[in-house]
């Protein structure tokens, strides 16, 4: 298992930060119906606690993009182009949030 804070952005107000609190919990527990799909990490619960959201998942042995490139270099153009969307800016989270799947 892994427990991950799921880090928010500063917000301006009480109100904004408790909408966000809402959002990614609810975010998380839509995940989490979906725990059986293969290609989605399993979200077991989420949870808040002193206004800060947590989501209590599977843990996903592996590294992250950036020490995948480091260690091994530039994935090939090939193996990029069968799955863009894994390798996208848009779902590669940075280090300091998530691990990837080992490559």
């Amino acid at each position: 298992m892994a427990v991950k804070e799921i880090w928010l952005p500063p917000a301006g107000s009480d109100e904004l930060h408790r909408e966000r609190v809402t959002r990614a919990t609810r975010e998380a527990r839509n995940a989490a119906k979906l725990r059986d799909h293969p290609n989605i990490v399993a979200v077991h619960d989420a949870v808040v606690e002193n206004g800060v959201p947590w989501t209590v998942m599977r843990l996903v042995d592996g590294c992250s993009l950036e020490e995948h490139l480091r260690a091994e270099g530039p994935l090939p153009a090939a193996r990029v182009a069968k799955r863009p969307a894994l390798y996208s800016r848009r779902w590669v989270r940075p280090t300091r949030w998530g691990s990837c799947i080992r490559m």
